[in-house]
């Protein structure tokens, strides 16, 4: 029996949502919102490795570890958010599904209403040929058939060609050259040795927060790596990394910002 408890106990673990997982599910802004209702728009943000409150913050500054503090405020947690979320979307679906079945039942039913008062005019006007006006009604009844086959078919057709292209630019874009990345030119685990001696100069005796921040910075770090550069990219991220390094957190802040000034700044 006690071993039927633990094992209860674990698989239930091994269902449970983190934070990071809602995050990458959902997204931070929609996580946020939802906090945001509940505290008046007031979140909890790493901001140049400390933690404060703030009114409405952007999501660069929200991480996994400030959602799950929030949403321990609020008195909730990542799989319940996970449990709204997926319900709220599931009865979305729902009713998009029923909207649509209703919407084409309605064009099928003034298809059908009109292509029986157009045999019944035929049927009129052959009266006197019974077989032949029944030949007439199967035909265009057949005909109306194949027809929506055809469009069934094109409109699989058309999915998979997407799904096809979809694909296709994934993988090229996964193939894309990620050696000039600097970032990837630093050890992962220098990073981590560097990111503990800092930390714990900084706060010591202070072990949830190092750990914290180690977990950011190295999640910060292993998504800056795996980043598709460029000359200029390159030359922001080096700028960066020599002015923040190990704190790799504010250099993906900054980086994030520096691109997509760049991009608009082309776009002129």
């Amino acid at each position: 029996m006690k071993w039927f408890v633990l094992l209860m106990f674990f698989a239930g673990l091994s269902h449970a949502t983190s934070e990071q997982q809602l995050i990458e599910k959902y997204g931070k802004k929609r996580i946020a919102k939802f906090i945001s209702d509940k505290t008046s728009g007031e979140l909890t943000i790493i901001f140049n490795d400390e933690m404060r409150r703030a009114h409405m913050p952007s999501p660069e500054y929200i991480t996994a570890n400030t959602i799950g503090i929030d949403l321990k405020k609020i008195g909730s947690s990542a799989n319940e958010v996970d449990s709204i979320f997926t319900k709220k979307q599931t009865e979305e679906e729902e009713k998009a599904a029923k909207e649509k079945s209703m919407l084409i039942d309605s064009e099928n039913n003034k298809r059908l209403r009109k292509e029986v008062r157009r045999l019944a005019e035929e049927k009129e006007r052959l009266r006197p040929k019974d077989k032949y006006d029944l030949a007439v009604a199967i035909a265009v009844n057949r005909g109306l058939e194949i027809q929506a086959e055809n469009e069934k078919r094109i409109a699989r057709e058309r999915r998979h060609q997407k799904k096809y292209e979809a694909r296709k630019k994934e993988k090229h874009q996964s193939n894309a050259s990620v050696g000039n990345n600097p970032v990837c030119g630093i050890s992962l685990s220098k990073v981590t040795n560097d990111l503990k001696s800092a930390y714990s100069k900084k706060y010591p005796d202070s072990y949830a927060t190092q750990r914290m921040l180690i977990d950011g910075n190295i999640r910060s770090y292993k998504e800056l790596c795996r980043e598709k550069v460029n000359d200029i990219s390159v030359r922001v991220l080096k700028k960066r990394i020599d002015k923040y390094y190990p704190n790799f957190s504010t250099i993906k802040m900054l980086y994030n910002s520096d691109m997509k000034a760049y991009k608009k700044l082309s776009n002129y």
